[in-house]
């Protein structure tokens, strides 16, 4: 639906929107697949990102 990662936050008790603002190559998300260290390699309409877990953060990785 165009609206990136959603993420929830059991401490504040909110869902967190990781999108193409805050370093996703596009909002829509076509799989998600976790890797042996928990990251998250994202493939979306524009190309692959990499959630790393431990800090939170988006690397791009390859760009359509």
């Amino acid at each position: 639906m165009g609206g990136g990662l959603c993420r929830y936050d059991a401490k504040t008790k909110k869902f967190l929107n990781y999108g193409e603002h805050q370093g996703l190559l596009g909002n829509i998300i076509n799989a998600i697949v976790e890797d042996k260290n928990g990251d998250l390699w994202i493939t979306t309409n524009n190309g692959i990102s990499r959630f790393i877990i431990k800090p939170r953060s988006l690397k791009t990785l390859y760009h359509l």
